[in-house]
Order: C-alpha cells, then structure tokens, then sequence
C-alpha cells in the first residue's frame, strides 16, 4: 500500500531523513526585494529520491504548497537545488482569485511564476474574492504564463475570454488582476450577445466598467432594436359621455326665478 509522503524543505529534515549535503538550503532562495524566504511542502502517494542531483521524483495525488500558492498534479519532477517542479497529468496552480489549469506546467519558486501548457483554462475573479456576486472571467488558450505575486496571466496562442454574455477572441492577452483589464493583440475580436461583434488589430477589454476599447482599422456590427409604436387607443363610440350636471342648490334657484 501506498503511503502518503510528507517532504518539508528545511535543513533538520534533510540531515534526519535523506542525509544531503549542507549546501541544500532549508528555505527557498528570496526573490528580489523580498524580505524572507518561504518554505516549501510537498506531498506524494510516492516519492524517488536521487541524492546527487538533488532531484525528487514524485508520483500520483502531488500537492505541492508555497506561501498562499498551491500546486496540484499526477506527477511531478522537485528539484530542491533551483527550487523548480515540472509537472504533468491534470495540472492546478492556484492562489486567491486565481486557478489556472493545464495539461503540464512548469514552475521557478525563486521567480513566483509559472508556465502553463495545452488546454490551459484560467479563472478568475474580481478584487481576487470568490464570493463577489460578479461573474468570473474565464479565459481560456494554449500556452499561458503566470505570475502569482500580481495575479497576472499572458496567454497566447488561440486566446478566448469570456464574462457573462460578452466573449473575446485573440492571438494573445495580458490579463491585470490589478487594473482589472485585459489587453488583446492580433486578430482581436469581440462579441455580445447573438449578433453584437466588433474586430480591431488591438483592443482593451475593461472588466470593471465593462468597456471594450478597440484600436486601428475597426469593424463592428450591431444590432439596432427598432422603436416599438405605441398602440392608439381603442375607440368605442358605443360609450357616450356623461352630461355634467349643475349642483342640486343651482337648480333650486333656478326653478324659484321660474316661478
């Protein structure tokens, strides 16, 4: 039977269990301007372990977790020295307000970034909360980088966006999790609705305003909802207004002249 196993990257564990050199650092390396290093955990149902390459081979159910980042996948190649996984077999990265999935990805703890290959889906949320009432974005491509101190995605290849009944289309696109935009280059196309769309050479697709800014040689077709007549009122020359009567105390002085 398998077993669970548990790696966390710091010195006592590496002297107690795999017996490695004093050069294997217990943190991972800080990355500029940062203050502290992070530590590294990683699960696996099994692990292979090579001592001089500083390399740790780990199969099925991988989970690996850094900071407020974690890594899931089938399996998965650690190397403790650079402090990069490569991995494959139902890819996730996620972080708070963001989860990117893929077929293999490749990931540089020291950079905070990760390159995500093949069938890549992104989603995320605005103000990097879950809960929002607004809908997601969704983005979808074929390679796509991550950087996940900023939230931010640059995808290419085949490049679709999509937030509630408004869809994007793009060589390639640089989603800002900060300024909630996303800029589209090449063959950019967009649409609304059924028959809503607009294509420009470059665009800027506002997620917070829900704008879409297009830029050079546009093209744009939309659909004008034509101005419904107001219905006239029926006639009805059946109904026959009513007299306006005098008041009951007009009529008695009138009557009285009379006599």
């Amino acid at each position: 039977m398998s077993r669970n196993v548990y790696i966390k990257i710091f010195l006592t564990f590496i002297f107690t269990f795999f017996f490695l050199p004093s050069e294997y650092t217990t943190k991972a390396q800080p990355a500029k301007n940062a203050d502290e290093s992070s530590q590294i955990k990683i699960s696996a149902d099994r692990l292979i372990y090579d001592d001089k390459t500083m390399q740790a081979r780990l199969i099925n159910n991988v989970k690996i977790v850094n900071e407020d980042v974690t890594v899931t996948a089938k399996n998965a190649l650690f190397n403790g020295k650079t402090k990069t996984a490569y991995l494959t077999g139902g890819v996730k990265i996620v972080k708070e307000g963001s989860t990117l999935t893929g077929d293999k990805m490749d990931v540089f703890y020291n950079e905070k970034k990760a390159f995500v290959y093949e069938n890549v889906r992104a989603i995320t949320y605005q103000g990097s909360d879950k809960k929002s009432k607004d809908e997601p974005t969704i983005l979808t491509c074929k390679k796509a980088d991550f950087f996940w101190e900023n939230n931010d995605v640059f995808a290419r290849q085949n490049v679709k966006i999509t937030k509630g009944d408004k869809r994007a289309f793009a060589d390639e696109g640089h989603y800002s999790q900060e300024l909630q935009t996303i800029n589209l280059t090449g063959n950019v196309r967009f649409e609304q609705g059924p028959k809503n769309w607009m294509s420009a050479p470059q665009a800027i697709f506002d997620l917070k305003a829900e704008t879409f800014l297009a830029k050079g040689g546009v093209e744009a077709e939309i659909e004008v909802e034509k101005e419904k007549k107001q219905k006239e009122p029926i006639k009805n020359e059946r109904i026959i207004s009513p007299q306006v009567l005098p008041e009951q105390e007009d009529i008695m002085i009138q009557s009285d002249q009379e006599e």
